[in-house]
């Protein structure tokens, strides 16, 4: 089984995002697109929120230790490509 390389927080992250997707998705019947842009509006409002109290230490935006991350990329990073994803997903006229 891979290992997932990442702090507790940001793995807590995504674990919190599954309540939206199961909110919006399951029960609410809304289209993918929508429950996981809404996932990634979560994942970027968390992390930002971390990030902005810890705003004073240089390198907040981008420091592992001050916010969420997986590997070595920041949780809103990810946040933003599934916004991104599922806005052109939506606009596709395949629509997958």
């Amino acid at each position: 089984m891979p290992s997932v390389h990442g702090n507790a927080l940001g793995i807590l992250m995504f674990m919190v995002c599954a309540l939206p997707a199961l909110v919006g998705g399951l029960f609410l019947r809304l289209p993918d697109p929508i429950v996981m842009g809404f996932v990634g509006i979560a994942l970027v409002a968390m992390d930002m929120v971390v990030r902005i109290r810890n705003r004073k230490q240089t390198g907040w935006v981008m420091k592992k230790d001050l916010g969420g991350y997986l590997y070595f990329i920041p949780v809103w990073i990810f946040g933003i490509f599934v916004i991104i994803l599922n806005i052109v997903n939506a606009l596709s006229p395949l629509n997958l």
